[in-house]
């Protein structure tokens, strides 16, 4: 995130040069769609989360896992579909996907409304997403150069980052808002909608994708990915901050995975209270975009993502630290209440010293 508003923030520009891109018709549509599949599934992130917790009454070994299958095929599938990609045509790939996660997504309704949706049918729908999700997001990054001329490239950046920034800060809120008011069925088939909406708008944009260059027969996608991977772990700036991001990954998986449980479960809030708090972490990395690329110039890009790992320390222990004192208030009046039950005098009547 941090390094997301570092870039898009750092080459925002004057708001007319802001503005002219979006008159560039390619990137208005590519804009366009991708703006409004961040506030769809920004919204749609809240009512899973409180899908899976108070609909579905999933244990948190079955939330563990069903938040595993959604980045399972970026651990597995990565480095082979990234591959993949300079071969195929990535707009194409772009639309068949987002095709794909609106029929996904129109799942869901019709087994709610089956009640058909259990934990083993959700795990299916999850993990068909992370897949689908994978080829888009593969896709859809390095096909924006195309799509806009270089020199336009930072600014083409700094849209979509304000964008979805805006997304993260404002849908989980109303996310949680909608759940509430028009329920999980009608929440997902709106979702459904707005992909549906996007691959047409995926569909108008006009780029000029070169043919991939043609490899000899005796060199396949592993060759690729092993170099790749060597550059990348053998890169002396590189390899620290893919470690750093493994780390940070995993700890952020854990944190996700718990958060939903505590605050619907433990603390008995509703979804747009839930929806609220995680509005709250929009709004930190809102701030955390207008900051960054200020700390960036002056302490520098690597000093700069060090610090924000260092800062992420805080709200986690404070969170960690609350969770801990409730956990102890609940049980120490769990043992007041068991202490009162065995004084009381089994025969009903009132013991005398």
């Amino acid at each position: 995130m941090i390094l997301v508003g570092f870039i898009g923030s750092a080459g925002s520009g004057p708001p007319e040069r802001s503005r002219g891109i979006l008159r560039h018709p390619p990137f208005a549509y590519f804009w366009s769609a991708t703006t409004i599949r961040a506030f769809g599934g920004a919204i749609a992130g809240v009512a899973s989360q409180v899908l899976i917790v108070t609909v579905v009454n999933a244990t948190p070994l079955q939330i563990s896992v069903l938040n595993a299958l959604g980045v399972v095929p970026y651990l597995f599938l990565g480095l082979i579909i990234g591959a993949l990609m300079d071969r195929w045509s990535r707009q194409r790939t772009l639309v068949l996907t987002t095709i794909g996660r609106a029929a996904t997504l129109a799942a869901i309704p019709i087994l709610l409304l089956l009640n058909a949706l259990d934990f083993w049918a959700l795990a299916v729908v999850v993990l068909i997403l992370g897949v689908l999700t994978l080829f888009s997001d593969s896709a859809e990054q390095p096909l924006l150069p195309r799509i806009v001329p270089r020199a336009s490239l930072v600014t083409a950046n700094s849209r979509i980052g304000q964008s979805r920034t805006v997304a993260g800060t404002a849908g989980p809120a109303l996310g949680g808002v909608l759940f509430n008011i028009v329920g999980a069925p009608i929440l997902f088939a709106f979702e459904a909608v707005i992909n549906a909406i996007a691959a047409i708008l995926q569909a108008r944009i006009n780029v000029d994708e070169p043919k991939p260059e043609k490899r000899p027969p005796e060199r396949h996608a592993g060759h690729d990915i092993a170099e790749g991977m060597r550059y990348t772990y053998q890169h002396p700036t590189l390899r620290p901050l893919a470690l750093s991001g493994h780390v940070w990954f995993l700890g952020n998986s854990i944190v996700v995975t718990v958060f939903a449980v505590f605050v619907l479960r433990e603390l008995a809030l509703p979804s747009w209270a839930f929806g609220v708090a995680l509005t709250a972490g929009g709004v930190g990395g809102f701030v955390g975009a207008m900051i960054a690329p200020r700390d960036g110039v002056r302490l520098g890009a690597g000093k700069a993502i060090l610090l924000g790992r260092v800062l992420v320390v805080i709200p986690a222990r404070a969170r960690a630290r609350a969770a801990h004192r409730r956990h102890r208030r609940r049980r120490r009046a769990g043992h007041r209440r068991g202490r009162a039950i065995r004084l009381l005098p089994r025969d009903g009547h009132r013991r005398h010293e």
